[in-house]
């Protein structure tokens, strides 16, 4: 009789939720940091959709919508 059971592999990072986040950039010294409830996937994606759109929902998507990086 086996006492232990199948072990999973690691969770991926974009699978990772709850947690703090950090968006550098090459072009600026600064960077983006963030924090998220939402699978961190799901969250870089919304990031990038502001960033297409043009938007200014984040700090991010405002920060590249002022500077053009």
């Amino acid at each position: 009789q086996k006492i232990y059971t199948k072990i999973k592999g690691p969770v991926q990072k974009e699978d990772w939720a709850g947690l703090v986040y950090g968006i550098s950039s090459k072009n600026c010294e600064g960077g983006y940091v963030g924090e998220t409830k939402q699978l961190l996937n799901i969250r870089c994606n919304q990031h990038k959709d502001d960033i297409i759109k043009n938007s200014a929902n984040t700090a991010l998507s405002e920060d590249v919508k002022e500077t053009g990086h």
